[in-house]
């Protein structure tokens, strides 16, 4: 099995050095925030310091390629944004601790960026941390930037912010509340009083609405069919492990549970299909990938787990042809991780990268190429590996990497 080495490192400027520039306002660029007023209840606007992009688009009448933006978390633990055609780089904050870094008094950290369908807002969540003198106090929002006026918001303030996600064509974000501890009455029985359900937060108005009611349980995991006609959810009912698969169809209101937990999964593009692994806890290292209908009626075993290995994380690429997996070796330390796709309409797999400590994996919005995080997980690469020929460049250190969508086409 070949094995592709990081080929380049792109080094982030330091803060120190960079001096803030005027940039064009066009199709594609992305202006850094700047301070704003503050707004009613649900969001507060917060001063965020900014660079602008330390390297500048030379014009030409050639017709230039469209920025491929992608969002990360780099190792101080601030937010940036880079342009993978050409380098491009801007920081979005600088008042970020890195995980790696014990918190004396007081820290706050982001993690989980994600984008509006249309690429207009980035979300992040922050994570506020105190310590106290015999604990460290947690609080949790969402900042979210506009990368088109330039201005950033906090929203849901010293929230108990468990995760969110962008409802697709709108400014919507649904996000779900961390358990109450009171909710578990043991370790298999709950208190349904407790329950909490999926809220989401209007971005433009700040309004705040119930968009899922629980059904006897607390719903965590928001996730959205990429159509957008459907939410889905854990429910939960143990205090480890995952709960069960549940969505909503959110024009009728439907409320449909798999009454079992999935582990890894992604909806298709008509969100009538989903793939998936049964990585619900530690890995037994047997895994396996199915394919199915929404309806729990038609499972199959897409990827069976090879001697010695199993499988996990599966997604479409963004015609549905294909499905990204990883393929790990079982029950050993520090395993070599293979990325590999099947084509469903051919049912053939190909494998294209092989490395130790991968962590996530995303299709680019082309499905040409994937992004990979390589730990190990102190200092992580964030590497961009070709799905046809497997050739890899390293884009930048930092965590939780996300493509700005394509959009205009």
């Amino acid at each position: 099995m070949k094995r592709y080495l990081l080929i380049l490192i792109v080094t982030l400027f330091t803060l120190s050095a960079c001096t803030p520039v005027a940039t064009p306002e066009s199709e594609g660029d992305v202006k850094s925030p700047v301070t704003t007023t503050a707004v009613p209840p649900e969001i507060t606007k917060s001063s965020t310091a900014t660079m602008e992009p330390t390297i500048q688009p030379t014009p030409t009448d050639t017709p230039q390629p469209q920025p491929s933006w992608v969002a990360f978390i780099d190792l101080t633990g601030n937010v940036f944004l880079l342009n993978v055609n050409n380098a491009q780089v801007q920081v979005l904050t600088v008042d970020g601790s890195s995980p790696m870094i014990s918190v004396d008094k007081s820290a706050v950290r982001y993690s989980d960026p994600a984008w509006s369908s249309d690429g207009r807002y980035l979300a992040v969540k922050r994570t506020e941390i105190t310590q106290l003198s015999d604990q460290q106090q947690y609080t949790f929002g969402i900042t979210v930037f506009d990368v088109i006026t330039g201005t950033s918001s906090n929203l849901l303030p010293e929230s108990q912010l468990s995760n969110f996600a962008w409802q697709p064509g709108t400014h919507v974000i649904a996000y779900s509340l961390m358990t109450d501890p009171a909710y578990f009455i043991s370790r298999s029985a709950v208190d349904e009083t407790l329950a909490r359900g999926i809220l989401a937060i209007d971005v433009d108005t700040g309004q705040v609405t119930e968009l899922v009611k629980p059904q006897s349980y607390s719903l965590v995991r928001v996730q959205f069919s990429p159509d957008g006609r459907f939410v889905s959810f854990d429910e939960v009912i143990y205090m480890e492990g995952r709960g069960n698969f549940a969505y909503v169809e959110l024009e009728s209101g439907e409320y449909t549970s798999w009454e079992r937990p999935l582990g890894n999964y992604d909806w298709s593009q008509d969100g009538e299909t989903l793939v998936y692994d049964d990585l619900t806890y530690v890995s037994s290292g047997d895994e396996r990938i199915y394919i199915n209908d929404r309806f729990d009626e038609g499972e199959k075993v897409l990827v069976e787990a090879e001697d010695g290995y199993y499988a996990s994380d599966p997604s479409f690429s963004a015609d549905d042809d294909y499905v990204l997996f990883k393929v790990t070796e079982a029950l050993v330390d520090d395993p070599p991780i293979i990325l590999k796709t099947i084509q469903l309409s051919k049912n053939q797999i190909e494998d294209f990268f092989e490395e130790r400590g991968i962590f996530d994996i995303h299709w680019s919005p082309d499905s040409e190429d994937v992004l990979v995080v390589v730990g190990p997980y102190e200092d992580p690469a964030i590497v961009l590996v070709n799905v046809y020929d497997g050739t890899s460049i390293a884009l930048a250190k930092g965590w939780w990497p996300a493509w700005k969508p394509v959009t205009g086409r």
